[in-house]
């Protein structure tokens, strides 16, 4: 069973995607059977927090800084 039972409904998802467009997360709320509509609060604090540079809604934790490198070969920028 497993993964093998599932795997006509899994879909790949990048957190880089999330960056580009956070909203996104709405297609998977809508693929687990939920009405994104519902759980727009959710959203929207996901939205929030899904971030690719530091502003007003976000701040990266200091402790997450070290990880922030520039070694891999598509770079998110924090």
């Amino acid at each position: 069973m497993g993964y093998a039972a599932v795997r006509h409904l899994a879909q790949p998802t990048r957190f880089e995607d999330f960056l580009e467009a956070p909203r996104a997360a709405e297609r998977i709320v809508a693929d687990v059977g939920l009405d994104p509509a519902e759980h727009a609060a959710a959203l929207d604090s996901w939205a929030d927090r899904v971030q690719n540079t530091n502003n007003a809604k976000f701040v990266e934790a200091k402790t997450s800084r070290r990880l922030s490198r520039p070694d891999h070969a598509r770079r998110v920028e924090r």
